[in-house]
């Protein structure tokens, strides 16, 4: 059974379900860097990880690829500042 985790962008109220990959102790709360259509973005963990049945995935599940590190969240701040 793959592991998900609910995932939050900022400005939208909509929980998304990713994979956790190799990324280890995800807890809600923390900022991650995830894969999705448009690119690399970030997102928080609204749900941590659970075990989940395949057949409740919908879709391509998306990885989770790191916790954000600080040089990813100055960045997003500099991109919201534009």
């Amino acid at each position: 059974m793959p592991i998900v985790c609910g995932i939050k962008f900022r400005g939208t109220a909509k929980v998304y379900t990713f994979g956790t990959g190799d990324v280890q102790d995800l807890q809600q709360g923390d900022r991650v860097i995830v894969e999705t259509t448009r690119g690399q973005e970030l997102a928080a963990v609204v749900r941590g990880p659970v075990d989940t049945a395949e057949s409740e995935i919908v879709g391509e599940l998306k990885p989770v690829l790191r916790k954000a590190t600080n040089l990813d969240l100055l960045e997003a701040e500099r991109y919201r500042q534009r």
